[in-house]
């Protein structure tokens, strides 16, 4: 084995996570001593960890359609998106939402286990387009269902603080409620068809392919239909109802929670590659 990869066979989601976990407390630091070295040393180890984790995955390829490589590739999505907003305005009060939510999916991630000494592949060799655009269309619902989670909680925080008289200038500065409902509802426009096609896509892969369908009680595909038809309900109360503001946020909270509850259930569609559970 070469140096290179001798390296990065030694990455572990504890090189990353750990990383990730500096520089929050680094920007929880921030917030009470705000100095210059803080702000460069959250993002230093952010990079550190971002980068450790891009060689990961490019080297492990974990399967995205088990759990493991899921909750890691989101993970790795949402520290790019925290990456890219620790320089406007807000985006060091933003990140304190963002990390946080990048190291429980990490958490998640190595409590299922996932393959350690192991180098497998993204996507299956059967049926590699459709299986592209399945992963795809929920991958993509994943990040903007997590954007919108992250904005329902800022949303719920800066309310909070326009109730108890928040002053300007300490604590957390957050973006308006105005921006905040915008990005919410974006988010649930975008989730929504994303959603669909990536549940369509995957019920015609179970039907081309009977001999890997565990069929219709699978508790991940009851959990994913549940899941879409609470996406579609939050669409009729949004344009239907025209529900907004706290009820609004709350909603997609409860949303992205039974998300997460879908993302750690065992996938219907039994995929051979390789052994695999050993805990990174």
């Amino acid at each position: 084995m070469r140096l290179p990869e001798r390296m990065i066979d030694r990455i572990s989601l504890t090189c990353f996570g750990a990383s990730y976990a500096v520089a929050l407390a680094l920007d929880c630091l921030y917030l009470r001593w705000p100095f210059r070295f803080h702000r460069l040393a959250s993002l230093g180890f952010t990079v550190a960890g971002l980068c450790a984790q891009t060689a990961y995955l490019a080297y492990r390829q974990p399967p995205l359609v088990e759990a493991f490589g899921y909750l890691l590739f989101l993970a790795w999505i949402l520290a790019i998106v925290h990456l890219v907003r620790v320089g406007p305005q807000h985006g060091r009060s933003i990140s304190l939402f963002t990390l946080p939510l990048v190291m429980v999916l990490l958490l998640l991630a190595w409590l299922l286990g996932g393959p350690d000494s192991m180098r497998g592949q993204f996507f299956s060799r059967q049926h590699p387009l459709v299986n592209s655009l399945h992963v795809g269309g929920l991958i993509g619902s994943s990040i903007t269902l997590s954007l919108g989670f992250i904005s329902s909680c800022m949303y719920l925080a800066r309310s909070w603080q326009l109730k108890f008289k928040h002053v300007p200038g300490w604590g957390l500065r957050l973006p308006s409620l105005e921006t905040l409902e915008a990005v919410i509802r974006l988010s649930l426009a975008f989730t929504f068809p994303l959603m669909t096609i990536g549940l369509v896509l995957g019920v015609g892969l179970g039907a081309i392919g009977p001999l890997e369908w565990t069929g219709w009680t699978n508790s991940r595909v009851i959990a994913t239909f549940i899941l879409w038809v609470d996406f579609a309900v939050l669409l009729g109360l949004r344009h239907g109802l025209g529900v907004r503001g706290n009820l609004l946020a709350v909603l997609m909270i409860v949303a992205f929670g039974l998300f997460i509850v879908c993302a750690v259930l065992p996938h219907p569609v039994s995929t051979m590659y390789g052994e695999s559970g050993v805990s990174p």
